[in-house]
């Protein structure tokens, strides 16, 4: 099943959790994409669009919680802030391997090298040789000669 755009823009905030809405207004919808989403249109891939959005995501998430402070009240359960940091460290370390990954499949760590050809191999061998591209020796130069 291929994914769509609109897809993966509508699964990014529950995945990363986005309690707020910010994260789903800044990715919009398939219709007319956010900032977070058409930031990263350029990857060879949607998938590797979609895993650059989730970072950046998890990092806008991470920024929103460094302003918030910890607070606990005596006899309700204590939930506190740098756990909440903590799993959105684990998902980013996760979301990053997966990219590095996708990267390497996409082929898009390296940038494609092609040109002409300004310097070719020597039309006659170095006389103590044999041409291995005469069709009398029939890509075996130390072969036995054939007949034509």
């Amino acid at each position: 099943m291929t994914l769509t755009a609109a897809d993966y823009i509508g699964a990014i905030p529950a995945e990363v959790g986005d309690p707020d809405g910010a994260i789903a207004t800044s990715l919009g919808t398939a219709a007319a994409p956010g900032f977070l989403w058409r930031k990263h249109e350029g990857q060879p891939t949607l998938f590797l669009q979609y895993l650059y959005v989730k970072r950046d995501a998890l990092l806008n998430l991470m920024g929103a919680h460094r302003l918030q402070v910890t607070v606990s009240i005596p006899g309700a359960p204590a939930v506190s802030l740098s756990d909440r940091v903590r799993h959105l460290n684990t998902m980013l370390a996760a979301v990053v391997a997966e990219i590095e990954r996708a990267e390497l499949i996409a082929g898009s760590s390296g940038v494609p090298v092609g040109g002409d050809l300004v310097r070719t191999a020597p039309i006659t061998p170095p006389t103590p040789y044999r041409d291995a591209n005469n069709p009398a020796y029939a890509g075996w130069p130390y072969g036995a000669r054939r007949g034509w």
